[in-house]
């Protein structure tokens, strides 16, 4: 046992002298095994003293055994400050020569191109955040492409051999290494320096994209690789910046989905893949790190939403025969097809479905609307069975039959208790009407039916008149089988392909897609109390808590009485202090618009599910499931024009009509919303746009005092015909100003 005690002691301190005494003294080196570097972290040590001489031996040998990569003993010194300067004015011999062992080496790139005021940072592995100048970073990316514009083909070796080089070294780490892990998160800094320029959107450029692609595939892959740290890294990131690293991705990815590469091409579909992982990551980090500047639309693929729109729903079933192990050629869905073996190359075709924010909301849509229409044909299926017609058969429609008077116990009796049925197509009819069901009357059984449901009057549902938002009523006496009923009703408008005009916050979609509701999402419901914990969060001054003079409580009215919540056990005895005022807020934040609710959220979700439970909702951001409910802000009239139909007399030469156009185009646009909410029963355009919303113009006599008046359930206007554009707008300001409704499209 001594005599292997000695030879283990004999090689660490072999290793540590072969390695330490051939090392640098330069303070900046980046070496982590360097005497340098160990003293520079190690200031109270005047000299490198035996223990720790040992020490960094041990980690050292351990390295080795396990063949990772290790520093070199001299790398490169990072790029920065007066050297980064110095550099950019030396010959370009030198220049290149410098920036190709600069590059080229993980531990200097990583540390390179830090800002002055916050170079300390260069020689921390356990950096949390991406510092870069990129100021400095630009010139000297200008300077490559000058030269190379002499000596063609500089700027791709640089990168090329960049990139194969720190590819190589990172991928040497163990699945477990500890040092792998700290080094993962500088990983992401040198991504951020690779990709920040505008030149890689360039096509000719698409195989070092291909590269740095295939290089993060690998590192994400390791075990020691924690995507959420490293996606927290984009924090201090500009938006510019930010925007340029992702659309370089989504540039060759756009370019490489228009070519259609042949299935037979692994290679390409491969790329393909690996382009769309890297997209991911992006977009993800877009959103934990609340880049709120930063639109749901700038990561949208144009060849997707738009050269592709016809052929989604034949990718989105050959999507979803693969994901179950089915695959036929056909282009709908074969529900006694069962296949072993997936078709390799067409999942790969049709991979992009399994990236929802590659497309806009629109098309999110139809794609819910397809998974609908599965589930519709399953139950149809089920129900004209063989079996099913010996017993007398079961109709293949949700039927609802309703008395006006009666809407809400009627609609909960029928559609509660409907179970796996609510998936199966819509007929409603009112009791004693003989109206035939093909649109129009499921309109106004949701308008009717929303309008009861969200009267704060009927107690669910309480309104903010600064916000103009409902939210549940914390003090309703409704049963939670009624909520469960509004859950319903919201998953059967969109299966069926209505649209209501109810008004919820953000944070009501995000609950209902399982995500967690903050500050901002409460500020949004209740400006006037959000303001006030904002305050809070923002006061950050000694005399804190003798100005707030807040405990771990929550007042809140119920019925007029005021009552109050101990937010933590003895909460009316625990002060709100600088260090606990962010759980605080937190536990405010939860017990108002989670706890204090729960039950009945619990069965708005229910009921919702019991409709929705399909694939593609999880996969929607909030922002998507709020427009595909209720419509789209965007109102282009342009579009309606051209959508529009007329009759009883009417064309779109009509002198009526050009009056029309000429008013409500010199509409306001909060004119134009009540107009909109006027004829259809909605303020909001249709998903698509206002394209889709048909709207059909009927001339309705000759008498100039008459009103102009609506048929929301048709989308119909009866508009008289008025003798001047004057009259019309009048007329037209005065009913659009007067009606009353509560609706949908």
């Amino acid at each position: 046992m001594e005599e292997k005690k000695k030879t283990t002691k004999e090689l660490v301190t072999k290793i540590f002298k072969n390695y330490i005494d051939g090392c640098c003294d330069n303070e900046d080196c980046v070496n982590i095994f360097c005497k340098s570097t160990i003293k520079r972290t190690n200031p109270e040590a005047e000299s490198v003293d035996k223990a720790l001489a040992l020490q960094t031996a041990v980690k050292l040998i351990k390295h080795i055994s396990l063949n990772e990569y290790i520093p070199e003993k001299c790398p490169p010194l990072p790029l920065w400050g007066d050297r980064l300067d110095e550099l950019l004015q030396s010959d370009d011999s030198t220049f290149l020569s410098e920036i190709s062992r600069v590059f080229c080496n993980f531990e200097s790139l990583s540390s390179s191109f830090y800002p002055f005021q916050s170079a300390h940072r260069r020689f921390s592995l356990d950096n949390q955040t991406i510092d870069i100048d990129f100021n400095r970073l630009d010139k000297i990316y200008q300077r490559i492409l000058k030269i190379s514009e002499e000596e063609q083909g500089v700027f791709e070796k640089i990168m090329d051999e960049s990139i194969d080089n720190i590819a190589d070294q990172f991928m040497k780490f163990d699945n477990k290494s500890k040092l792998g892990k700290r080094y993962s998160y500088q990983m992401v800094r040198i991504l951020a320096i690779w990709l920040s320029q505008e030149i890689l959107y360039e096509p000719q450029f698409g195989e070092l994209i291909k590269k740095i692609a295939d290089t993060f595939f690998h590192f994400e892959d390791r075990q020691f690789w924690e995507r959420d740290v490293a996606m927290n890294l984009f924090k201090n990131l500009t938006k510019e910046k930010f925007l340029c690293c992702f659309k370089v991705n989504q540039q060759h990815l756009t370019f490489t989905l228009m070519m259609e590469p042949d299935e037979e091409d692994t290679e390409e579909q491969e790329k393909i893949k690996k382009l769309f992982l890297i997209m991911d990551f992006f977009y993800y980090s877009s959103r934990m790190v609340r880049l709120n500047s930063i639109s749901l639309k700038e990561f949208h693929i144009d060849v997707i939403n738009i050269e592709w729109k016809d052929k989604l729903k034949d990718f989105y079933i050959d999507w979803f025969n693969c994901r179950r192990g089915r695959f036929n050629n056909e282009t709908d869905i074969d529900l006694d097809l069962e296949v072993n073996e997936i078709d390799k190359r067409t999942f790969h075709k049709v991979l992009f479905i399994e990236y929802p924010w590659a497309f806009d909301a629109a098309n999110k849509a139809r794609l819910i609307n397809y998974d609908g229409q599965i589930s519709k044909k399953k139950e149809l299926h089920n129900s004209l069975d063989i079996a099913s017609i010996l017993l007398g058969g079961l109709s293949p429609y949700l039927k609802v039959s309703v008395r006006r008077d009666n809407l809400i116990e009627d609609s909960l009796n029928s559609l509660v208790s409907a179970g796996a049925n609510l998936k199966k197509p819509l007929k409603v009819k009112f009791a004693g009407e003989p109206g035939v069901d093909e649109g129009g009357v499921q309109k106004e059984f949701f308008q009717l039916l929303v309008k009861q449901l969200f009267d704060v009057g009927y107690g669910m549902f309480e309104y903010n008149s600064e916000s103009q938002l409902f939210w549940i009523s914390r003090n309703s006496f409704e049963i939670p089988l009624k909520f469960e009923l509004v859950g319903i009703i919201l998953g059967l408008a969109i299966y069926n392909n209505h649209i209501l005009d109810i008004h919820l916050p953000l944070a009501f979609y995000k609950k209902l897609l399982g995500k967690r509701v903050n500050l901002d999402d409460f500020e949004q419901y209740d400006p006037q109390v959000g303001k006030s914990l904002r305050a809070i969060l923002n006061y950050d001054k000694e005399d804190f808590e003798e100005v707030m003079n807040l405990t771990f409580t929550v007042d809140y009215d119920s019925w007029g009485e005021k009552l109050s919540k101990e937010l933590v056990e003895n909460g009316s005895e625990i002060n709100v202090t600088l260090e606990n005022k962010e759980e605080y807020i937190d536990k405010y934040i939860h017990f108002l618009m989670n706890e204090s609710v729960d039950k009945y959220f619990r069965s708005f979700k229910e009921g919702f599910e019991k409709c929705c439970g399909g694939e593609m909702l999880p996969r929607l951001e909030p922002e998507d499931l709020e427009m595909i409910i209720c419509g789209s802000k965007v109102l282009d009239f342009e579009k309606l024009k051209e959508a529009t139909r007329y009759h009883d007399g009417y064309n779109e030469n009509s002198e009526t009509i050009k009056y029309f156009w000429q008013v409500v185009n010199e509409f306001t646009e909060e004119e134009k919303k009540k107009f909109l909410f006027f004829t259809t029963g909605c303020d909001k355009a249709p998903i698509n746009g206002l394209g889709e919303l048909r709207l059909t113009i009927i001339r309705h006599g000759d008498n100039e005092e008459l009103l102009p008046s609506a048929h929301t359930c048709f989308n119909h206007l009866l508009l008289p015909c008025y003798s001047s554009a004057e009259k019309l707008k009048e007329k037209l300001l005065v009913a659009i100003n007067n009606s009353e409704g509560f609706g949908l499209m």
